[in-house]
């Protein structure tokens, strides 16, 4: 499926893309949370029903009652958004994000992701590199998931990663992303050949 191949100028085979469903037959991943019966770690996608039934262990729960728990972790998210300083919005978006690893199915729900962005921005800006590292980790793991391994749109966030891990010592860390990175240039059927001059670069960082 050649979904993009107007504006973009090539033919995305994602496996979002390829998919008989079309692009969005993966958005219920969007829509994950967590099985909310003690020791079970299964995820529960929340679809149209009310009753929302675990195939991991066969528990039901209400949609509405995992919607309203979401609503939860979204007022968590505004409040550490809202802070003062950076240092304490990125204090409070951690705490939330702990709160929602108990809800939401991390890291492919729509909120969830929202809030490992947000706080990989703050743990740049203040400096936390180390943790900035750990949410790019997770971002990626989602993004393979809802896209494949081997989408081009991956680079960029490997690009990130790699800075990262420059900057918390992390070399080695760094040095497997630059080589997921490298093939994924190899394989991508977009444009990714843009990505390998910054490629370069980021290896610079990280044996300089």
């Amino acid at each position: 499926m050649c979904i993009r191949d107007r504006k973009y100028f090539f033919c995305c085979r994602c496996q979002r893309c390829v998919s008989p469903l079309g692009p969005h037959s993966q958005d219920g991943a969007l829509e994950a949370f967590r099985c909310q019966r003690k020791g079970c770690q299964a995820v529960v996608l929340c679809g149209s029903d009310e009753q929302v039934l675990c195939e991991e262990c066969g528990e039901c729960f209400s949609r509405t009652e995992l919607l309203a728990a979401e609503e939860k972790i979204k007022t968590l998210h505004n409040k550490a958004i809202r802070m003062a300083s950076e240092r304490d919005q990125f204090r409070e978006m951690e705490s939330a994000i702990r709160a929602a690893r108990r809800i939401l199915g991390f890291p492919e729900n729509a909120v969830g992701f929202g809030m490992l962005c947000a706080a990989r921005i703050l743990a740049e800006q203040v400096g936390d590199h180390a943790s900035e590292f750990r949410y790019l980790e997770e971002i990626l793991s989602a993004m393979k998931n809802l896209y494949g391994e081997n989408h081009y749109l991956l680079v960029e966030v490997y690009k990130k990663g790699v800075v990262a891990a420059g900057r918390s010592g992390l070399v080695k860390e760094g040095m497997q992303m630059l080589t997921e990175a490298k093939g994924v240039l190899d394989k991508s059927h977009g444009p990714a050949h843009e990505y390998t001059q910054s490629l370069s670069q980021m290896e610079e960082i990280l044996t300089g």
